[in-house]
C-alpha cells in the first residue's frame, strides 16, 4: 500500500508539472527552415561550343638539320564539350571537362636545303585535339542571377598531327606519316553565367589552351615535323544545368 507520505509527494508533483505543460502549450511552433537547394553544395552537368583559333612553332628536324617552318595560314577549328561540376559555395565552383577539338589545316613554306633545291618549300598538315581537365573558378555575383567570374585548369591534352606533306621548288615531295601523343595541358579563362531558370544557366566565356608539343611520324631517315608550344584561344557558349 502507498503511504501517506508518498501520496502527499505525487499530489505535489502533479501539481508543478501542470502548469509547465500548460506553459508550452502555449508556445509557439518551432519555424520551417525552407532549405534552397538551388544554392550551394549542388552538382551540375555542363555542355559546350566554340571557336578556337590555334598557333604553333614548327620546325623540321633530322640528325644534323633543324629548318623553322613559317605557317602563313591556320584554318581555325571548332570544338564540343561536356562536363561534370560541383558548386562548393557562392563564390567558388569546380568541375572537370572533356573537350575535343575538330582537325584544322596548315599550310606555310619553309627554306629548301635539299642538294641542288633553292628556294621555299610548301608545307601542309593538319592537328586535331583532345583534352580532359579539371578547373576551378572563382565568381562573384554582381546582378542578381549575373555572374562573372575568372579560372584556371590542368589536365591532359592528346595531340594528333596528320599527315604532312612538304612540296619542293622543283616538284619533289617529302610526306611524313601522322603521330599522336599525350601532353601536360594548362588553360586560364575568363566569362560570365547567368541564370535562365532555377536549374539552368548559360555559360559565354573566353579560354586559352596550352595543349603541349605535337609531331608527324619519324621516319628514322628523313627525320620528322616537330610542332611546339600549340596554343588553342577559343570563345565558348554552354549551358550548365543544377541536377538538385
Amino acid at each position: 500500500m502507498v503511504s501517506q507520505k508518498m501520496k502527499s509527494l505525487l499530489g505535489a508533483a502533479m501539481l508543478a508539472i501542470v502548469p509547465v505543460v500548460a506553459t508550452a502549450a502555449d508556445l509557439p511552433e518551432p519555424p520551417i527552415v525552407d532549405i534552397d537547394f538551388d544554392e550551394p553544395g549542388a552538382w551540375y552537368l555542363r555542355g559546350d561550343v566554340g571557336f578556337v583559333k590555334q598557333s604553333t612553332d614548327s620546325n623540321f628536324t633530322n640528325s644534323s638539320t633543324k629548318i623553322d617552318i613559317f605557317w602563313e595560314d591556320f584554318d581555325h577549328s571548332f570544338l564540343v564539350g561536356v562536363g561534370v561540376g560541383y558548386q562548393v559555395n557562392d563564390w567558388f565552383r569546380t568541375d572537370v571537362t572533356f573537350d575535343y577539338r575538330v582537325e584544322s589545316s596548315l599550310y606555310g613554306i619553309a627554306r629548301c636545303t635539299a642538294v641542288g633545291c633553292a628556294g621555299f618549300s610548301e608545307e601542309k598538315t593538319s592537328i586535331e585535339s583532345y583534352t580532359v581537365l579539371w578547373n576551378a573558378y572563382l565568381e562573384y555575383e554582381v546582378l542578381t542571377g549575373l555572374r562573372p567570374y575568372i579560372g584556371g585548369g590542368i589536365g591532359a591534352a592528346y595531340v594528333n598531327v596528320g599527315d604532312h606533306f612538304g612540296v619542293n621548288p622543283d616538284g619533289s615531295s617529302t610526306p611524313f606519316g601522322s603521330n599522336g601523343e599525350w601532353n601536360f595541358a594548362w588553360a586560364l579563362m575568363a566569362g560570365v553565367s547567368l541564370d535562365v531558370s532555377e536549374n539552368a544557366a548559360i555559360d559565354a566565356n573566353y579560354r586559352y589552351v596550352n595543349l603541349g608539343d605535337g609531331a608527324s611520324a619519324d621516319d628514322g631517315f628523313t627525320g620528322q615535323i616537330n610542332h611546339e608550344d600549340i596554343e588553342a584561344h577559343e570563345v565558348r557558349v554552354g549551358l550548365r544545368y543544377n541536377l538538385n
